[in-house]
């Protein structure tokens, strides 16, 4: 077997490191943000913590909080349009797969027209501004440029847009491993293998680069 992997992603890893989320976006010059997060983590307080972060480096930001698991192509859709209405220069992913899932495809269609559907067979333009903070360890989707997209009740569309969604930093704060117990970490270990085996039994759509 042979392949190439290629990453071109700034890690974080560390003890506080979300605390550092509006000076990474003004380092790297954006100031308008479209956060993009689940119910969950509205309800750990971890999203009121990324707003006085924002706050304090006076970065406007704009909430969109219908995050569900598979994001479903619509919500990605909806995602979009407001993220354009509101003229954000960035995306932010706050939570784990869905929800970078659904800010990718967000980032997506902030360079490109349509639905996100549309780029099943679609070639899309270089797609920037994309930041993501995974709050769990069971999603390696920071670090890929793989969406995965409900389209269906039975179906999901999987992405592959290889150096065309490019990520300028992404954060893990090492203090949201230390308060999970066995039952989030269980949580986590087994939509890793729902992933993989997703992979190889949906039909598979890739851009076409």
């Amino acid at each position: 077997m042979e392949f190439v992997l290629e990453q071109k992603v700034k890690v974080l890893i560390g003890d506080g490191k979300l605390d550092q989320i509006g000076v990474l976006l003004k380092e790297a010059g954006y100031s308008r943000a479209f956060l993009v997060y689940d119910s969950g983590v509205k309800a750990a307080g971890i999203i009121e913590r990324v707003f006085t972060y924002l706050d304090r480096q006076q970065v406007y930001y704009t909430a969109f909080d219908k995050v569900e698991p598979d994001p479903p192509a619509n919500i990605i859709d909806e995602g979009a349009e407001l993220c354009r209405k509101e003229h954000c220069d960035c995306v932010v992913a706050i939570g784990g797969g869905s929800a970078i899932d659904t800010a990718k495809g967000i980032t997506v269609l902030r360079f490109n027209d349509g639905k996100i559907l549309d780029y099943r067979e679609k070639e899309i333009k270089p797609a920037a501004g994309l930041i993501t903070i995974p709050t769990t360890a069971g999603t390696g989707s920071e670090l890929s440029q793989g969406i995965i997209i409900e389209k269906g009740k039975s179906a999901a569309a999987c992405f592959s847009g290889y150096e065309r969604i490019y990520d300028p930093g992404s954060g893990a704060d090492a203090n949201h491993a230390k308060k999970a117990d066995d039952y989030h970490w269980a949580g986590c270990v087994f939509p890793c293998g729902g992933s993989l085996y997703d992979s190889y039994v949906q039909p598979c759509f890739r851009f076409n680069l």
